[in-house]
């Protein structure tokens, strides 16, 4: 199932009333049945988007689970959102710390580190998406890259070295400035 339907379906529960919601919580990550989407209309709401699911579709499981409403919505989990960010806030403190700290003891492999993540990390995620032009992409200017940071590194230097590094990083300067402006 395409990642646009499956968190449609589970975004358009949202909107859906409490005597439905309880019918059509449990989506997992399984294969969802076909859903049909409704528009209906009524004196008090214009209109709303609804999905009619019910809960035997979704999960076996699911009516033997009894009600599947929202906890929030019960009154459980309320007052904990202050504990929440409070935690986020902490681990965020902490380790920015941890990265300063490590930047002032070691510069040398704290910077290989960020620059090694900050190559890899992009291609990991595009991986996992399947984002198969970027990963393409990626991959070529990667090489071409390498190419021109072996040639500048190379002893003894080419004499052509300097300016073909230096066009290089130009022309990708220009290119991705223009790609910033017109998207």
């Amino acid at each position: 199932m395409g990642f646009c339907r499956r968190y449609f379906i589970l975004f358009s529960l949202v909107s859906l009333p409490s005597s439905s919601l309880a019918n059509s919580i449990d989506i997992g990550f399984e294969e969802l049945p076909n859903v049909d989407v409704m528009t209906t209309s009524s004196t008090s709401q214009a209109s709303s988007v609804g999905v009619n699911v019910s809960a035997s579709e979704i999960s076996p499981f699911a009516e033997k689970q009894g009600n599947l409403r929202d906890p929030l919505r019960k009154g459980k989990g309320k007052g904990r959102e202050g504990v929440v960010v409070f935690l986020l806030f902490g681990f965020l403190t902490v380790a920015q710390s941890g990265l300063l700290m490590w930047k002032k003891k070691t510069p040398k492999s704290y910077y290989e580190a960020t620059l090694f993540g900050l190559w890899i990390c992009p291609i990991t995620l595009m991986l996992f998406l399947q984002f198969w032009v970027f990963c393409f992409l990626w991959l070529t200017f990667s090489l071409v890259n390498g190419y021109y940071v072996k040639m500048a590194l190379a002893k003894p230097l080419h004499a052509n070295a300097p300016f073909l590094v230096y066009q290089w990083f130009d022309r990708v300067q220009k290119v991705t400035y223009s790609c910033a402006m017109l998207s």
